[in-house]
């Protein structure tokens, strides 16, 4: 297969699946990551935290509790 066809595969299947994309990024990067990539990394790491952000804070005791035993800290 012509290293074109090739490549334009590729791009086709990282298209669909946008995990895979990142993840080849992150691997053959090398820290060079445009800005606009960090920044987008930086927006999602943001959102996962968010979801477990309690006050400010991860709430990782809270969140462990909720996960494996249904309550919170305060027992319900």
């Amino acid at each position: 297969m012509p290293e074109q066809e090739v490549r334009s595969l590729l791009f086709q299947l990282l298209e669909r699946d946008p995990e895979k994309q990142q993840s080849l990024v992150l691997t053959y990067s090398k820290g060079m990551l445009s800005k606009k990539e960090m920044q987008k990394l930086l927006r999602q790491a943001k959102a996962l935290c968010r979801s477990y952000e309690r006050e400010g804070f991860v709430d990782y005791c809270g969140h462990i509790m909720r996960r494996k035993y249904g309550i919170g800290m305060s027992g319900t």
